[in-house]
């Protein structure tokens, strides 16, 4: 008896019987199916683990071209997580992004992609404290990832005191009228707009 062409990955070859000479034995293919299921799903937790298990080594979150193009390339969610869980790393990136440095900008954004409400209002904050340092740097780059009609309006919440929050607010808008591009000129308007309607909540927020 010849047996029937086997279909790939189903092959048993022979034509198998069983003892009361009847059709051929399925037991076989099945039991090799269910193993290869068995090794699939092994393999998928295997590699959520991995993910899971992402961490961001100093190599990478001390380099802001390098911590920009693994957010970018990877799982931006798995990069912040890493990072915000290891308070000295994460100082240290927001920070660097309140620099203004227009490679560490770059890095807010690809980690914004990937943030939750937490390390959000903290980028958000450091972009913030940049917009200072380095206004035509924040106004030319921050959008789409930080809309600049509320990164403009100030900090998730003010700093301490109303004379500190004051004082953040006066410097960052001297910063922002010192802007002379005209390719921004546009932007500069609008956000020296939401940075007086910040100050002025001030005395709302302090009660003064």
């Amino acid at each position: 008896m010849v047996a029937a062409p086997c279909a790939p990955l189903h092959c048993v070859r022979g034509p198998v019987r069983n003892r009361d000479r009847g059709r051929p034995l399925n037991w076989v293919v099945r039991r090799h199916q269910v193993q290869f299921r068995v090794m699939c799903a092994a393999t998928l937790v295997m590699s959520t683990s991995h993910v899971m298990a992402l961490e961001v080594s100093s190599a990478v979150w001390s380099d802001s071209q390098a911590l920009a193009d693994l957010a970018s390339r990877g799982n931006p969610k798995s990069v912040v997580e890493s990072i915000y869980s290891n308070q000295s790393a994460w100082s240290h990136v927001v920070d660097h992004i309140a620099s203004g440095n227009p490679s560490w900008v770059r890095a807010a954004k690809a980690l914004q992609r990937g943030s939750d409400a937490g390390s959000s209002s903290e980028l958000r904050d450091a972009m913030f404290r940049a917009l200072a340092a380095n206004p035509e740097s924040v106004l030319a780059s921050a959008e789409p990832e930080f809309e600049l009609s509320r990164l403009c309006g100030g900090r998730t919440d003010p700093l301490a005191t109303f004379e500190a929050a004051a004082a953040e607010y006066d410097s960052t808008i001297r910063a922002v009228e010192a802007v002379k591009s005209h390719e921004l000129s546009s932007r500069r308007k609008m956000c020296l707009l939401r940075l007086r309607e910040g100050r002025a909540g001030l005395s709302g927020f302090f009660n003064k």
